[in-house]
């Protein structure tokens, strides 16, 4: 927007150096921003009698000036923006310093191609520097006549550089500020967690959505209100000793961890178990707190679910072992209670074990029964039916064999023991064996 202060500026000569002064404060005093810097241009123009004048930041990466407001001849340029090198603004910049040109500024930076254009002679900069003396970007001016050395132009554009610095500085820290409140906003509204506000009395002052949702009611419709009806009876007197722990605290370590969390009354009546920290916060003068809880309903009902159904398989696994004694055997015969007795007694030991029986009796199962309640019972039960290999490959069976040790072992293979080892091998008709072969069982 234009300055407000548009009244032409007098003739630089008919000033003494505070009208003038005077003069360029009015034309800018009641502006900010980009009202500012237009108004800023135009005045410092006009007062020392220049073509033109302009402020710009500095973009670094890209090496290029971006003018915050450029005033030329009777008008302002718009969206002006211009590569450094090989501009009297490279210099300005490159040395932290003002430049002054008086005169053939074209010849001696002949590889500005708008200084021709502007049929500039004259040139005038001054660099805005942060207090870390750091480029913000720059003050000039330019003339299509010479500019001879003038220390009132030098006071002018010393004071009206600190000007255009602290401007931008307001500028960026403003803009820095909207970001931060942008971002915050963002996690405010974006947290699982539900976040209230309360203050010194409980009275709620801001909840963000996920609190709305679990207390069951609109921020807006909270606002104002006590929160002592969305706490457990019990719980209140808790928030409260921890408030008044929390106000003992020096500042930066007022919050704590609430242990046990807190029991919320949502709309309903409903009951929420809630993890929960309280942190105090020093708003406008007066303490205000802040609650982050945790809604935990969810994970204690699974957690019940899950203690639940361990109590129920152990209880089945109980069951079944006492109707079936050992794996699936059925039986109730005084012999048969006796065959399972022994069974339970040998399984935790790593003692060899002699079934014998008739066929067809459940040799088998018995073994699979002693192995299920074994310190074995992760490894493999293998069985061996002892009847049914070949004499000549009894040794490869049971130990193995490398490839190539005889016709057709066209692989390394391994033996049933080592397929057994930290499990149970079940030899089943073992005195089917030849009596060499028995006898180096008897070594394994």
């Amino acid at each position: 927007m234009p300055p407000t202060n548009d009244a032409p500026m007098p003739d630089r000569e008919a000033f003494d150096d505070d009208g003038l002064l005077r003069a360029i404060m009015d034309g800018t005093a009641r502006e900010t921003g980009a009202g500012f810097f237009r108004a800023l241009v135009k005045n410092l123009s006009r007062a020392l009698g220049t073509h033109g004048a302009w402020v710009t930041e500095y973009r670094p990466r890209e090496g290029r000036l971006q003018a915050l407001a450029f005033w030329l001849g009777d008008g302002y340029v718009e969206d002006y923006v211009y590569d450094i090198a090989g501009t009297p603004c490279a210099a300005t910049i490159r040395n932290k310093t003002h430049l002054h040109i008086p005169e053939r500024v074209i010849q001696l930076f002949p590889g500005d191609p708008d200084l021709p254009r502007l049929g500039a002679v004259s040139y005038m900069g001054f660099p805005l520097l942060d207090p870390e003396n750091r480029v913000l970007g720059n003050l000039a001016v330019l003339d299509t006549r010479p500019m001879p050395e003038s220390l009132r132009n030098l006071t002018l554009f010393r004071i009206f550089a600190a000007r255009a610095t602290a401007e931008v500085l307001r500028l960026r820290a403003e803009a820095e500020t909207r970001l931060r409140e942008a971002k915050l906003s963002s996690l405010f509204a974006g947290a699982l967690d539900a976040i209230v506000e309360v203050d010194a009395e409980l009275r709620v002052q801001m909840l963000n959505p996920s609190a709305e949702e679990v207390l069951g009611l609109r921020g807006a419709e909270a606002a104002g209100t006590s929160f002592d009806p969305f706490l457990d009876p019990q719980d209140r007197q808790r928030l409260a000793h921890v408030i008044r722990q929390l106000n003992a605290r020096p500042p930066g370590k007022r919050r704590a961890w609430i242990p046990d969390g807190l029991t919320l009354v949502a709309a309903q009546g409903r009951r929420i178990a809630a993890e929960a920290t309280c942190s105090r916060i020093d708003a406008g003068g007066s303490p205000h707190y802040v609650l982050i809880l945790r809604d935990v309903n969810a994970r204690l009902e699974a957690e019940r679910t899950i203690a639940t159904l361990r109590d129920e398989a152990r209880s089945l696994r109980d069951e079944i072992r006492s109707i079936t004694h050992q794996g699936e055997l059925l039986g109730a015969s005084p012999a048969f209670r006796r065959t399972l007795q022994l069974a339970a007694e040998v399984a935790p030991t790593d003692a060899t074990v002699l079934i014998h029986g008739e066929t067809g009796t459940g040799k088998e199962r018995i073994a699979q029964a002693i192995h299920a309640v074994s310190r074995r019972q992760a490894r493999p039960l293998v069985t061996v039916n002892c009847a049914a290999i070949p004499q000549g490959l009894m040794e490869s069976e049971f130990f193995g064999h490398a490839q190539g040790a005889f016709t057709g072992a066209t692989q390394r293979r391994e033996g049933r023991f080592a397929l057994a080892d930290g499990g149970t091998i079940f030899l089943d008709e073992v005195a089917e064996l030849n009596l060499e072969m028995q006898a180096k069982l008897l070594r394994v």
